[in-house]
């Protein structure tokens, strides 16, 4: 019986195809990018229920779930819909459908750019998470306080979020654990 290893499968992922070898092959792995670049099909399991199966391309643009939308890569919340934060469309004019609001963050990080939105509509929710290229943010003269609007481009996936992420206090809370050394036996550093 032959078996594949991860290194088999990189060999795909460097654009060398591994031979057929006339068998399936089960690849179990946490790692979203490894699922999405390698499998013909996707098994996305939640607490032990089956959530979605399907070609890697079917589950990112058309997820089932919150869950499933969320496990395949970021999410930001608009309007009650949970979107990915590079389908969102943003311009410092107001268009269509689109949402007003203020850039309250601006974060590059080599070629991206991540903006925290605040909606002016919403100030009690979070900002919107948008993500765009560098080049895109200079042409549209984007920076913190510039007022934005802000709606899903054509074909954006969207799930509407169902229950609001509210935990409790008690979910919260981490476990007490004895300290290493009694209060006072390690002195305290000093800096001079």
């Amino acid at each position: 019986m032959a078996h594949l290893t991860r290194e088999d499968t990189t060999l795909t992922i460097q654009g060398t195809e591994i031979p057929r070898l006339g068998f399936g092959t089960w690849l179990i792995t946490g790692d979203r990018e490894e699922a999405l670049e390698v499998a013909d099909r996707i098994v996305v399991i939640n607490q032990g229920r089956i959530e979605q199966i399907g070609p890697p391309h079917e589950l990112y643009d058309h997820p089932s779930s919150e869950f499933v939308m969320s496990f395949l890569g970021p999410v930001t919340t608009l309007d009650g819909h949970l979107v990915r934060p590079h389908d969102l469309e943003i311009e410092t004019h107001p268009f269509g459908d689109a949402y007003p609001g203020r850039v309250e963050r601006f974060n590059r990080v080599g070629f991206e750019v991540r903006l925290d939105v605040r909606l002016t509509e919403d100030d009690g929710s979070p900002p919107v998470l948008v993500t765009l290229t560098r080049a895109e943010a200079t042409a549209k003269e984007l920076e913190t306080g510039v007022p934005v609007w802000i709606t899903p481009v054509a074909g954006a996936s969207q799930v509407r979020i169902t229950a609001p992420a509210t935990p409790d206090a008690d979910s919260l809370a981490l476990p007490q654990e004895a300290p290493l050394s009694p209060p006072g036996s390690v002195p305290e550093p000093t800096f001079t």
